[in-house]
């Protein structure tokens, strides 16, 4: 079973059969995987040179009646000889025992710190931007490491130059390690476009390519080229249908949806999906907009979710989930924040306002900050992905 972010409630469970995984789910990731070897070529075989964050090796924890649970990020073992396993799925920076992703990722810079980096997929632009401010804060004790890990050469002669940087009072990034970046593949639609001037200004030769539009309930777009931020819809791994923008369902009554094929080059559509790990006509609360036609399949761009939703990074913060909060944070220590509104704050570490009445002496007493900390302390209870992304961004 595999365990959703929960966007409109509690996390739910997908089956994760192998009628899904092997003939649908693997040909999509062996796709995607077959075009960053096509723009970057060797990274496959000489896998030293590709950092793979779009998942990590982990043996399930949780189980409901004898079935693991677990989020499609955990990468377990194979199910069947046909399915797609990444060339470094035994190695060490690869491995479970980094439970957290700050560890993950500073294990992950140990070990590439010396290598010819030119490749890195990464669902998301801000695990990117993380890791260069890991890189950043922890140069000394991370180049310690390196060093220490190293007896070849040549790769300690590398390392002694970025010592001799640090000495010279400049602090490392990511194009300073890896200057030969060829390819970013990550989310470049949505609230990740923000991001993607950062990742740019640390690697300004590479391309940048969309990640498959994918998610826990299945696969909606696979790259096949290098356009900026658009993916033909992938019409061999379910049923798609499409209903245009506003003409959602209500209880009583739902329109007709649209096949792939009746779609208007520039109109968003919320989708509806029928996929073989036995999800019916979802639907996923997800909008595309039709960018245009490609070999006669719609491309398409992921624009967000429905109105009450919002997400910088992932977390999927929606107004039932503010709302929620508001309440228990009212409710435990007796006083009135009503009527109160939220808005999304862009900075280097987005976040969100929340501005409340003018407050009244309890509020006062009380403090905004320690009002605020309690509100988000609740949201993290609430939605278990916008808790993860509040702590690793």
């Amino acid at each position: 079973l595999l365990k959703t972010s929960g966007t409109t409630g509690l996390s739910k469970m997908i089956p994760k059969n192998i009628h899904w995984r092997t003939p649908y789910r693997t040909k999509a990731i062996s796709a995607q995987w077959g075009l960053y070897e096509k723009l970057c070529p060797g990274i496959l075989s000489d896998w030293k040179g590709v950092i793979d964050l779009s998942w990590q090796r982990k043996t399930p924890e949780a189980f409901i009646g004898g079935l693991p649970y677990q989020s499609i990020t955990n990468r377990s073992s194979a199910i069947s000889i046909d399915d797609w396993m990444p060339p470094w799925y035994t190695e060490s920076w690869f491995s479970e025992d980094s439970t957290e992703l700050i560890s993950h990722l500073q294990n992950v810079l140990v070990f590439f710190l010396e290598k010819d980096v030119k490749a890195i997929v990464s669902v998301n632009p801000s695990t990117i931007i993380l890791l260069d401010q890991l890189l950043k804060e922890n140069s000394e004790q991370l180049l310690y490491k390196a060093l220490k890990a190293n007896s070849n050469q040549k790769n300690l002669k590398k390392l002694e130059y970025y010592k001799k940087l640090l000495q010279q009072n400049e602090k490392l990034s990511l194009g300073h390690i890896w200057p030969n970046m060829r390819l970013i593949s990550c989310w470049k639609s949505g609230g990740a476009s923000l991001y993607l001037k950062e990742v740019s200004e640390l690697f300004p030769n590479a391309i940048t390519v969309p990640f498959s539009s994918l998610g826990t309930e299945g696969v909606v777009a696979i790259p096949v080229d290098e356009h900026p931020s658009a993916m033909p819809l992938a019409i061999n791994q379910g049923l798609f249908e499409f209903l245009p923008q506003g003409d959602g369902c209500s209880t009583n009554h739902c329109k007709k949806t649209l096949k792939f094929n009746e779609l208007s080059v520039g109109s968003t559509y919320q989708l509806i999906t029928t996929q073989a790990n036995g999800l019916y006509r979802y639907n996923t609360d997800d909008y595309y907009k039709v960018v245009e036609y490609y070999k006669g399949v719609p491309r398409i761009e992921y624009m967000g979710r429905g109105a009450t939703i919002h997400s910088f990074t992932g977390e999927k913060l929606c107004e039932t989930d503010l709302i929620a909060a508001i309440e228990y944070v009212e409710n435990e220590l007796g006083i009135n924040l009503r009527p109160f509104y939220c808005v999304p704050t862009w900075a280097s570490v987005p976040f969100y306002k929340v501005y409340i009445p003018a407050y009244s002496k309890n509020i006062k007493d009380l403090g905004l900050e320690s009002i605020a900390s309690k509100i988000d302390e609740r949201i993290c209870v609430i939605n278990e992905e916008y808790g993860h992304k509040r702590f690793t961004r």
